[in-house]
């Protein structure tokens, strides 16, 4: 498997290059998966005809190895990653057929939900547990910006 990181697209491009790739080329490799980050991250077997493709269309991308590349966005040698690898690529692939397969967002958000919700209950947490790591999740992604949410909620709760 390599990594095809494409380069300098806006967003609603590489929404629309990442269907064509799945359409034409993703759809019958069982360990494919993307993400956004914020470049377009394709890991897949048919790199070969993908990077065809860019290079007919122009288009500028990286191309390296996955997972075990110190290039751009990989996983380097670590051990931890190793153990977990082939679960986590069962996952993204998984994750990445329910994204490119539906196109209602409320059903995508849905299942995200279940998806966190069941992880976290087979972790044994609790729902209050659980609302409690979304907060910490939350505050430790945007600690200034929900201080200031919540400094506005409490001014206009003692209005």
């Amino acid at each position: 498997m390599k990594t095809i990181q494409v380069i300098e697209l806006d967003h609603d491009n590489k929404i629309r290059l990442l269907h064509k790739l799945h359409k034409a080329y993703l759809w019958d490799d069982p360990n494919y998966h993307f993400f956004f980050e914020p470049d377009l991250i394709v890991r897949t077997s048919n790199w070969f005809e993908i990077s065809d493709y860019l290079d007919k269309r122009k288009i500028d991308y990286f191309l390296y190895d996955y997972p075990y590349s110190n290039l751009c966005f990989g996983y380097g040698e670590s051990r931890r990653y190793r153990k977990i690898q082939p679960n986590l690529e069962k996952l993204y692939h998984l994750q990445a057929e329910i994204i490119l397969n539906n196109k209602s967002k409320k059903l995508k958000l849905f299942v995200a939900n279940r998806m966190h919700h069941c992880y976290l209950n087979m972790l044994g947490y609790e729902h209050y547990d659980e609302s409690r790591y979304y907060l910490n999740q939350a505050y430790s992604y945007m600690p200034h910006q929900i201080t200031k949410f919540i400094i506005k909620l409490v001014y206009r709760m003692t209005k």
